[in-house]
């Protein structure tokens, strides 16, 4: 009996030693990893960090993946690149991150790890001196901003507003597709209610400061603008502080900015989270190909507005599924900073007579 007891003790110790090994194993290595923006915008900012997360964590669950998300210790590359190297140390074969900062990240980490897939949503691998080289270990995917400026100014036009601003954080691509689109649908909507529109429109300049910002909303606003589409963390700030002051409205881009006030008329949104599943998929799938920089838009349904969380009063559901279908199927083609180098150009080209842009 007492050699029988100790035969007993010593299987259940290997059983459990290998029991603890496995399970060791498993909570130290993880085949997916999120790299976050910084600890002050990590998982939980409810903006492009939570939705690339959150399809990330629903895509890894479903296919019994191993997933983790690394917090770089400060807002700088440096600090975004020792958390890849920890994520890739801890076992990630794949590595997700969203996001402008992360493209000098992405532009280095793709040549260092030429055997690891990088996921850069929002995003294309760009170095420092604005040279863009997406490797064939790298994907980037940018979102059809000029979709999301026209679902913008068609339902606000259709929602009763007449007198409507656009101000974009800078003059580079995405903010003038922002403001082309936003162009074409208040003209598109003005034109199918029977109305002209007035557009004030704007860009950020370099040096402009939150104040300046937000002055040229109070004069907007105070001239008879009643909602301004406003593009950019920033901006989208200080058109705020204006819109809570004078009882006006104010449209948000990228995410639902609904909850940060009640002046909030709308937000568009970029779908971060499909965007990641899909390559996600794509990687597992055996069917990914890097060395490609995509933009998602309708087709994919990608981009949209908030609209449950919309405060508009005559838009409706049923206009807002009319005109998202019209835009998927490709009978509505909305142009681009591509088609137009100018506000001008945009105008004349696609004969805009229902809406009047003023330059600001």
């Amino acid at each position: 009996m007492k050699k029988l007891f100790v035969l007993v003790m010593c299987v259940v110790l290997v059983v459990t030693f290998f029991s603890c090994s496995k399970e060791e194993k498993n909570t130290s290595t993880y085949e997916i990893a999120m790299i976050t923006t910084s600890q002050s915008s990590s998982i939980d900012d409810g903006a492009y960090n939570q939705s690339t997360w959150e399809g990330l964590r629903e895509y890894a669950e479903e296919n019994g993946l191993t997933y983790k998300y690394y917090e770089p210790r400060e807002d700088s590359t440096d600090a975004r690149l020792e958390q890849i190297d920890q994520a890739i140390q801890s076992g990630a074969s794949v590595i997700a991150c969203c996001g402008q900062e992360f493209e000098p990240v992405i532009y280095t980490a793709q040549e260092k790890y030429g055997d690891k897939t990088f996921l850069l949503i929002d995003g294309y691998p760009t170095d420092d001196k604005g040279n863009q080289k997406t490797g064939t270990n790298a994907i980037g995917v940018k979102f059809a901003e000029n979709e999301l400026g026209y679902l913008a100014g068609y339902a606000a036009v259709e929602d009763g507003y007449r007198s409507l601003g656009f101000i974009g954080d800078g003059a580079a691509a995405s903010m003038k597709n922002y403001g082309y689109g936003f162009i074409q649908g208040c003209n598109d909507a003005a034109e199918d209610i029977g109305v002209t529109v007035d557009v004030n429109y704007s860009y950020k300049k370099d040096g402009d400061t939150a104040a300046k910002i937000q002055k040229k909303a109070e004069t907007w606003y105070e001239e008879g603008t009643e909602v301004i589409f406003a593009c950019g963390n920033e901006v989208f700030d200080s058109v705020k502080a204006e819109a809570d002051i004078a009882g006006a409205k104010v449209i948000g881009c990228g995410y639902d900015r609904n909850a940060t006030s009640k002046n909030v008329l709308t937000s568009t949104v970029k779908e971060c989270g499909i965007a990641v599943q899909a390559e996600l998929a794509a990687f597992y799938n055996g069917v990914f190909t890097g060395g490609k920089n995509l933009v998602l838009g309708i087709a994919e349904d990608a981009v949209g507005l908030a609209l449950k969380t919309s405060r508009f009063e005559a838009f409706e559901q049923e206009s807002y599924d009319a005109l998202y279908q019209s835009l998927k199927s490709g009978e509505l083609k909305i142009a681009s900073s591509e088609d137009a180098q100018k506000v001008s150009g945009l105008i004349q080209k696609r004969q805009l007579n229902f809406v009047y842009v003023t330059m600001n």
